[in-house]
């Protein structure tokens, strides 16, 4: 992937198994100093700076979330990129986002924030809240066969619902901010 995620607002997408976190600690975290935050514990510390909310729970995510961006705000300039894995369960659709998240998601107004550039990981585009998706400078889908996630793919690009319905593992599609969309090559997964 040849784009620059400096300053961007990026989202990845994929179904369990497809190859989404794979792509997010191969071809994003080597290239960009990282803070992940982890719920689920996937994450390598010795590859990025990680963080494992205590809560898996929304809203106590949420909030521990407001909490975690406070620690972010501070050491301004740590990091190239902050990437929320399972951000649909932390950031849901139709829930309000709290002060500093909605602060944060409106970073490309106000400098306060530096020069970071920041990621969203969902299985779901269409429980993810609905500003992160469409604010995304670009956005990486490898497969979807929910329909409402076919439909919100379509709303973002047309025909990247349905072409996303096409992909094996591992086959993804990247998003451009002009928003066309191409198909990438199979990521080559190594066997353990």
């Amino acid at each position: 992937m040849d784009v620059d995620l400096n300053t961007s607002i990026f989202s990845v997408f994929g179904r369990n198994k497809s190859g989404k976190s794979y792509f997010i600690k191969n071809a994003i975290i080597p290239k960009y100093d990282c803070l992940v935050f982890d719920p689920n514990g996937e994450y390598d510390q010795s590859q990025a700076d990680v963080y494992r909310p205590r809560s898996r729970e929304y809203p106590s995510m949420a909030l521990e979330n407001e909490e975690f961006l406070g620690f972010v705000k501070k050491n301004k300039g740590s990091w190239d990129l902050v990437i929320w894995d399972e951000a649909d369960d932390i950031f849901p659709l139709n829930r309000p986002l709290f002060s500093r998240m909605a602060n944060l998601k409106g970073k490309y107004r106000h400098d306060e924030w530096g020069n970071l550039g920041i990621g969203f990981a969902c299985r779901r585009p269409a429980q993810l809240y609905t500003d992160f998706s469409e604010l995304s400078h670009y956005i990486v889908t490898f497969g979807s066969k929910g329909a409402n996630d076919r439909k919100k793919l379509n709303d973002i690009s047309e025909g990247l619902g349905d072409a996303a319905q096409q992909l094996s593992n591992h086959e993804y599609i990247i998003v451009y901010p002009d928003q066309t969309f191409e198909k990438m090559p199979p990521l080559k997964v190594k066997k353990i």
